[in-house]
């Protein structure tokens, strides 16, 4: 129906309009507010949740700095960081997650399926950041015991995390995964 020439010409005008508007709602952060009403915590926690950032290098440093921003809008207690914080198969870089250093606030993280795929290198950026890492163990805050569940542990071993976290009477659980 139509000829090489003018398949070729829409492609090519198709094609920078397509990359910009992903290029550019990529760096946009979306923000869902939810409050919930939970019995038996002292005291009101306001927490961000951030999952797939998908950090690498065209959504780097830039892309965290906006992230954090948004954050500090936000006033929260703390950030809960589930997975995808990193593109996978990428060598990650400190330099893109240092601007969650500068929040003054706890930052927790559990790895994704992408993080995963740089696992080693992952762990060894995160170590070097104030993040800190939740690895099949928990962590108490203002009330809360964050569990972290590792996301390669097999269905049988995530029951027996979650019966592990119903154990924990003293405060309020939040599964991480």
């Amino acid at each position: 129906l139509y000829s090489q020439r003018a398949k070729i010409a829409l492609i090519l005008i198709i094609s920078p309009l397509l990359f910009f508007l992903c290029f550019y709602y990529g760096n946009w952060v979306h923000v869902d507010k939810i409050e919930l009403m939970v019995a038996n915590l002292e005291q009101d926690v306001t927490i961000v949740h951030i999952s797939d950032v998908h950090l690498g290098p065209l959504y780097g440093r830039s892309f965290s700095e906006n992230i954090c921003n948004t954050v500090k809008e936000l006033h929260p207690d703390l950030v809960a960081i589930t997975g995808d914080l990193f593109e996978g198969n990428t060598k990650c870089e400190y330099d893109w997650i240092e601007p969650f250093d500068h929040l003054g606030i706890p930052v927790f993280f559990v790895m994704g399926n992408h993080d995963q795929d740089a696992s080693e290198n992952v762990r060894e950026v995160i170590s070097m950041s104030k993040m800190t890492y939740i690895e099949n163990n928990s962590i108490s805050y203002k009330g809360i015991n964050f569990i972290g569940i590792d996301y390669n542990l097999r269905l049988k071993e995530v029951r027996q995390k979650l019966d592990d976290a119903k154990k924990i009477t003293n405060g309020v659980n939040i599964v991480l995964e």
